[in-house]
């Protein structure tokens, strides 16, 4: 719902502003479609932060908060996620007791790695998009349209990293890296 979306606003802003305004009105066109099926209140539903999938994922991100509050600097290491968040778990959300990552790539490169991983990660992502601009501004044809199909699925990967894994799965990780070093 995000990642899809995110990709394809960057892939239209390469097109330019015409081809964003149409891809805006097709994802605004879909969202009406989707409440008609749906009805809004199975979508309100789903945004109820009260209840269900999202009340999960809020409780979740402040269980990796209050873990990051105790181990800041040096968060509690790579792949110990799931060994520490039983002692953080909030109320209610027992039923997702065994969860290995906080499903939030922010959230996730800080409790692993500490603040020094979370800065790292965003020197990675600044360098990413400088590295990309200069990519598209000095090619053309085939090697212009891969350096734009690497953008959007950068993007994507980054905004579907806001509500679930985005690096520290094996295949994820490698994706990145080959769109990285690609660019």
């Amino acid at each position: 719902l995000l990642g899809v979306p995110a990709g394809l606003l960057a892939l239209a802003a390469q097109r330019g502003r015409k081809a964003t305004a149409v891809l805006l009105s097709a994802l605004a066109a879909g969202l009406i479609l989707a409440v008609a099926l749906l009805g809004a209140g199975r979508l309100a539903d789903l945004a109820n932060p009260g209840q269900g999938t999202a009340f999960l994922r809020i409780s979740l991100w402040r269980s990796a908060l209050e873990m990051i509050r105790e181990h800041p600097w040096f968060g509690v290491g790579p792949d110990n996620f799931l060994y520490y968040y039983g002692d953080y778990i909030q109320p209610g959300a027992e039923v997702d007791r065994w969860l290995s990552h906080p499903h939030n790539v922010i959230l996730d490169f800080w409790v692993r790695l500490g603040v020094g991983g979370l800065a790292l990660f965003v020197m990675l992502l600044v360098r990413c998009a400088c590295d990309a601009r200069r990519r598209v501004a000095q090619c053309a044809g085939d090697e212009r349209a891969m350096a734009v199909g690497l953008i959007g699925s950068a993007v994507a990967a980054v905004a579907h990293g806001l509500v679930d894994a985005f690096f520290f799965v094996p295949e994820l990780a490698l994706g990145c890296l080959f769109g990285l070093t690609w660019l």
